[in-house]
């Protein structure tokens, strides 16, 4: 006589229990990034504050690869360090004639950078899954970005520099569009370009060392 093989019944406690005797799933919390200002996060160590730029903090987003690049740059002798740039992820060529320095320019860049960055007004709410930043131009010359913190406050990182929360006057900034943003003869950003809503989650926000290969733009 051939013995069956039986199936041993897994046991469950009684809060896994369900109806017909399934067990029950948990639900995955995805936990909410919160946009705070963070100095030991972005000042230090030495490499990572000199590689990532205001770019990198409106986006609030850090990567291994400029700052291993920093480390070698500053070994070399050299001063500053490359840094992220708009446009680098979707595949533009680097900005050489800084008559290109325009608000049009760099807003294109970054959405091209960023699909899910969106276009917004100071007064408009992003929503709990965005944040608020905006972009600013020195007439050919440079950029500059600022984001909104979760306390309500706006902040910014210029370039390689520690990040501050105060404007070129060392005054609060309660908004970037009427702020003082001269900082010096290079660093003037008088044209204010756009508002930006701007996803929490990393990945959901593109930025590159250096522009692709295939760059083209």
């Amino acid at each position: 006589m051939v013995k069956r093989k039986t199936r041993r019944r897994r046991k469950y406690s009684k809060r896994h229990k369900k109806k017909g005797g399934r067990r029950r799933r948990r639900r995955k919390t995805t936990k909410k990034i919160r946009i705070t200002y963070n100095k030991k996060k972005w000042n230090k160590p030495f490499a990572l504050r000199k590689s990532h730029n205001c770019y990198t903090y409106f986006l609030n987003k850090q990567q291994k690869a400029p700052t291993t690049n920093c480390k070698k740059e500053l070994a070399s002798g050299k001063k500053n360090c490359t840094k992220p740039q708009p446009g680098n992820f979707a595949g533009y060529k680097k900005i050489k004639d800084k008559k290109n320095y325009t608000c049009s320019n760099l807003v294109e860049r970054i959405l091209a950078d960023n699909p899910n960055i969106y276009i917004s007004d100071l007064n408009k709410d992003c929503g709990s899954d965005f944040y608020m930043g905006a972009v600013v131009v020195n007439p050919g010359q440079t950029y500059h970005f600022y984001r909104r913190d979760d306390n309500g406050k706006w902040s910014h990182k210029d370039g390689g520099r520690v990040i501050s929360l105060v404007d070129a006057s060392g005054v609060e900034i309660l908004d970037p569009k009427i702020s003082n943003r001269n900082y010096g003869p290079k660093r003037n950003y008088s044209d204010f370009c756009q508002y930006f809503c701007v996803p929490r989650e990393n990945n959901k926000k593109n930025m590159k060392l250096k522009p692709r290969n295939n760059a083209n733009k």
